[in-house]
């Protein structure tokens, strides 16, 4: 919801680039192996689906929509800023 906030995305659209984000984050962190990532890419790529957003995201404006969304993970956002 944050990435679509204010945006004409379809919400299953977010959801698949919420989810590509958050598997790259995971594997970047450490928490996701790199193989399970591209595994979850290729298949989101396979199925057509939109992998990030069509257009830049800025962390500061997209960060006060996250703090309304109950799924955010802060630490994401710091994690990125470093």
């Amino acid at each position: 919801h944050a990435l679509a906030s204010g945006r004409d995305l379809p919400h299953g659209e977010a959801v698949a680039i919420g989810v590509a984000f958050v598997c790259r984050v995971a594997a970047r962190l450490g928490l996701l192996d790199g193989g399970t990532c591209e595994r979850i890419l290729t298949l989101g790529r396979a199925l057509g689906l939109p992998l990030a957003a069509p257009w830049p995201v800025d962390l500061d404006v997209l960060a006060p929509h996250l703090a309304r969304d109950k799924k955010a993970i802060f630490v994401v956002i710091d994690c990125l800023r470093e």
